[in-house]
């Protein structure tokens, strides 16, 4: 089995985040300890749970980066590329609004 992932292998908010990127929101880490230098601000999304932690430096440049994915977050095959992933959304939400068409009918 390979260790790489491909659109149809991802679940939906993931796919949603590497098709048009994170939906981040700023919180406060209870976990991390205070840089010894500048000052950290952290990032979650709110669609995949992946965090990004930023240490900036008294210039206001980034110092370092850190990213902490969740389960969902896999390697994408090199061969995958952005219109992949937009084409597997829109498919997805295609079928999504067949079957939500259906309900209403049905009701």
């Amino acid at each position: 089995m390979s260790d790489y992932a491909h659109p149809q292998d991802l679940d939906a908010d993931t796919l949603m985040c590497r098709t048009v990127a994170h939906q981040w929101d700023e919180f406060t880490p209870i976990n991390k300890r205070p840089p010894s230098f500048g000052w950290r601000m952290s990032f979650r999304c709110l669609r995949c749970g992946a965090e990004r932690h930023d240490i900036y430096d008294s210039f206001g440049d980034v110092a370092s980066r850190q990213y902490v994915y969740g389960p969902s977050w896999v390697k994408l095959d090199k061969e995958v590329r952005r219109h992949d992933l937009r084409v597997n959304l829109h498919s997805r939400r295609r079928v999504l609004a067949r079957r939500s068409k259906r309900k209403k009918v049905v009701a």
